[in-house]
């Protein structure tokens, strides 16, 4: 499995208003068991352990076009809304403007900053991510199949370690997107996360995070996903960077 980090660093691409091909739910490949389906939800977990190597995954539906997921994702104060245990959320760094309309988004990114929250007497965990989007068209058409974040933990000397936290060393994910009806309304997220936690964790522990994050983190955006006070600016870049990107 190709392993991610938890970023939110932005290769904008967009997208366009016209029709979406229908899509089915991801399927999902060797190498991952199913731990349960709940609340329309199916949550797998890595059949690949490694020592303080954590792997889960989570495909569900989520009531919202794509372009608005990525401008509600896109905002690190908003992640205690939708991730779930986390606490705090900071954006860091990007090197762009939501007015900018430079005719290659692929150097884009944003870094972001986030805090964990762990049952006592465990320490907080936090990471640094830095997140990109990539996209895959449909074979024989213009129209997008899959928007991929991807997002890898890293070093950055505006956010050194913290007394009383513990950076985590591993932090890995990426969140495909895949629209489901005509009309682009509905999307198949497929989110899946590899962290190592750092420090001792308690199996049940990791057991908990294996079955209930990637549930509850899906619910939680199907939550988020019903308002309506996101940055629409962003969410008109994105859009126009996928034209942009069609059109090569």
């Amino acid at each position: 499995m190709r392993r991610f980090t938890l970023l939110l660093s932005i290769t904008l691409s967009g997208f366009v208003g016209s029709p979406l091909a229908v899509a089915k739910a991801p399927a999902v490949d060797k190498g991952w068991e199913v731990l349960n389906t709940e609340e329309g939800v199916t949550v797998y977990r890595s059949d690949k352990a490694q020592d303080n190597i954590f792997t889960f995954r989570g495909v569900g539906l989520v009531e919202s076009s794509i372009p608005k997921l990525i401008a509600l994702m896109s905002d690190p104060h908003r992640m205690p809304e939708w991730v779930f245990n986390c606490e705090e959320g900071q954006l860091v760094e990007r090197n762009f403007k939501d007015s900018d309309r430079a005719p290659d988004a692929s150097p884009y990114y944003q870094i972001f900053y986030g805090v964990t929250s762990v049952p006592w007497p465990l320490t907080p965990r936090d990471y640094v991510l830095k997140a990109q989007i990539s996209y895959e068209k449909l074979p024989n058409s213009s129209l997008p199949k899959n928007v991929t974040i991807a997002m890898r933990s890293i070093e950055h000397p505006k956010k050194p370690e913290v007394p009383g936290r513990v950076r985590m060393p591993v932090m890995e994910s990426m969140i495909v997107m895949t629209p489901e009806d005509q009309e682009g309304k509905k999307t198949w997220v497929d989110f899946s996360v590899t962290t190592n936690p750092g420090g001792v964790i308690p199996a049940w522990i990791s057991q908990m995070a294996s079955r209930d994050i990637p549930r509850k983190t899906l619910v939680n955006l199907r939550k988020l996903a019903q308002k309506q006070d996101y940055n629409k600016e962003f969410e008109e870049l994105v859009n126009f960077h996928y034209v942009q990107n069609l059109k090569k």
